[in-house]
């Protein structure tokens, strides 16, 4: 990195009591945009299934969610942990 450039920005949203719709899929889709017109990056945290699942019939899940695992049908979850 050269003396004049700066670290990417990371943008970290906690979407765990976020309304599940299309305006809130919508929303972060753009906040995703405009992070990456600015070199950054945006994480999502505390996602739920549902939202996850929206964003994947939305088309967006490699823009949103890169680094969730895929291979799910949309609509089911993963079994819970024992």
């Amino acid at each position: 990195m050269d003396a004049g450039a700066t670290a990417p920005v990371i943008v970290t949203v906690d979407v765990g009591r976020l309304r599940v719709d299309i305006a809130a899929v919508d929303w972060l889709a753009r906040l995703a945009l405009l992070t990456r017109r600015q070199d950054g990056r945006l994480v999502l945290r505390n996602a739920s299934p549902e939202l996850r699942d929206l964003i994947e019939l939305a088309g967006l899940h490699e823009v949103l969610l890169p680094h969730q695992a895929r291979g799910r049908p949309a609509g089911t979850h993963a079994p819970p942990q024992q």
